[in-house]
C-alpha cells in the first residue's frame, strides 16, 4: 500500500497491503479564521500529505451512522486533529504537530481509546513533499520507515521494518492539481501487484486490477453505501468471470469468499479488537477449517507477527512483520514465497 493511500485505507477498508501503522489523511480548510471542528464524508489525497484535502462537508449531525471524519483545525486553518467517527463513534485519533509558522506538519501523535499508541516523525523536501516518516510507538521503539524518491512527477515509496526489511513499495501518481490519480502497490515477496483507479473529487478507488507476473488476474468492482464507505467488493476473472467478495462492516474488512472454477470455494472469517487491529481470522476450504491465524502487534498496531494454527492448535507457519489471512495449499500467501512454513506439503 501506498503512503498517502493509508488514510484511504483506514477510511475505506480496502487493505490490499495490511499494514496497521496508518497516518490519517487531513487537509486543512482554507479562509478558517478561529479554531474549528468540520464535519467530512471523503478525503483525497494529496502530494504535500499529509495532511491530505477534505471534501464533502457535512452538518455535525450528519455524522452519526457510517464513517466520517472529525477534523479540528487552528486559527491558521491548519488541521490539528481528526477523529474518524463510525456511526458517531471515534475510533481513533491523529494529532499533528507543526513547528513555528510552518503550514506542514513534521510530526504525529495517533489514538485509540483516548490512549496514545504511536508516534511519527515526517521529513520533507522544499516542495513539501515527504522524503521519508519515520515510525515509532508511544515510548519511542522505532516500528519501521517509509523512504520516498519523487521521480518525473510520481512517487516511488518504500516501507521498512526497523531493521530495514522491505515490506512493500508502491508508484503514486498525482493529477497537475497535486491530486493522487493511480497507485500501483506491492509486497515484499510477491510477484503480484495492485493497479487503483481513484476518483479525485472523492477520493474513493473507481476501479481496481491485480496483476501476476505482468498480466490481468483480478478485477475489482467495489460498492459504496450513501456515506461513501465501501461495503463489498466483488473479484472478477481475468476473461470476467465472477469468483469471489470481499465484505466489509464499519469500515473494516471483515469476510472473504471466493468460489473457484473447479468446484471448490475458500472463505476467511476476521475478527478484531477494541481497537479495531486485526485479532484472529479463520481460513475455510470447501468449507473445512484449515487454519486460524492470530496477529501480535506492535504497541502502536504494527503486525509484528502473523502465527497460523491448525485446528488441532498445532504451529503450522510463523510470518514475521506480516499481516497474512489466506494461504495457498503449501502455507504461503497467495504469489509468495514470504514465510517460516512449519508444515511441509500441502495444507488441503
Amino acid at each position: 500500500m501506498s503512503l498517502s493511500g493509508l488514510g484511504l485505507a483506514l477510511r475505506r477498508g480496502l487493505g490490499v497491503l495490511p499494514l496497521v501503522t496508518v497516518l490519517v489523511a487531513l487537509a486543512a480548510t482554507a479562509g478558517v479564521a478561529a479554531s474549528a471542528d468540520r464535519y467530512y464524508r471523503d478525503d483525497v489525497n494529496v502530494r504535500t500529505g499529509p495532511p491530505n484535502r477534505y471534501v464533502i462537508e457535512v452538518p455535525p449531525q450528519a455524522a452519526t451512522h457510517g464513517g466520517y471524519f472529525k477534523v479540528t483545525s487552528d486559527e491558521k486553518g491548519r488541521v490539528t486533529r481528526v477523529s474518524f467517527l463510525v456511526d458517531g463513534k471515534p475510533t481513533g485519533e491523529t494529532v499533528y504537530e507543526y513547528s513555528g509558522a510552518t503550514s506542514l506538519p513534521q510530526a504525529t501523535e495517533s489514538y485509540k481509546q483516548g490512549v496514545l499508541t504511536g508516534r511519527s516523525k515526517i521529513t520533507r523536501d522544499a516542495a513539501g513533499q515527504t522524503t521519508r516518516i519515520d515510525f515509532f510507538t508511544a515510548q519511542g521503539a522505532l516500528t519501521g520507515y517509509t523512504l520516498t524518491k519523487w521521480v518525473a512527477g510520481h512517487a516511488e515509496r518504500t516501507n521498512f521494518t526497523p531493521d530495514g526489511e522491505r515490506r512493500w513499495q508502491s508508484k503514486e501518481y498525482f493529477s497537475s492539481e497535486g491530486v493522487l490519480t493511480r497507485s500501483i502497490t506491492q509486497g515484499a515477496g510477491s510477484n503480484s501487484y495492485n493497479e487503483s483507479i481513484y476518483d479525485t473529487a472523492r477520493g474513493v478507488v473507481k476501479s481496481a486490477k491485480q496483476f501476476t507476473n505482468g498480466q490481468l488476474q483480478i478485477s475489482y468492482v467495489n460498492t459504496y453505501d450513501d456515506d461513501d464507505d465501501l461495503i463489498r467488493q466483488d473479484l472478477y476473472s481475468d476473461k470476467g468471470t465472477w469468483y469471489g467478495a470481499k465484505v466489509y462492516e464499519h469500515s473494516l474488512l471483515t469476510k472473504k469468499l471466493y468460489k473457484f472454477s473447479s468446484g471448490h470455494t475458500q472463505e476467511t472469517q476476521i475478527k478484531y479488537d477494541a481497537k479495531r487491529w486485526a485479532e484472529s481470522a479463520q481460513m475455510y476450504v470447501d468449507g473445512k477449517l484449515i487454519c486460524t491465524f492470530l496477529f501480535e502487534h506492535l504497541p502502536d498496531g504494527t503486525t509484528k507477527r502473523t502465527v497460523a494454527q491448525g485446528p488441532d492448535g498445532a504451529l503450522l507457519a510463523e510470518y514475521p512483520d506480516r499481516y497474512v489471512d489466506e494461504v495457498d495449499r503449501t502455507g504461503h500467501p497467495p504469489n509468495s514465497t514470504t514465510g517460516i512454513i512449519h508444515k511441509a506439503g500441502n495444507w488441503w
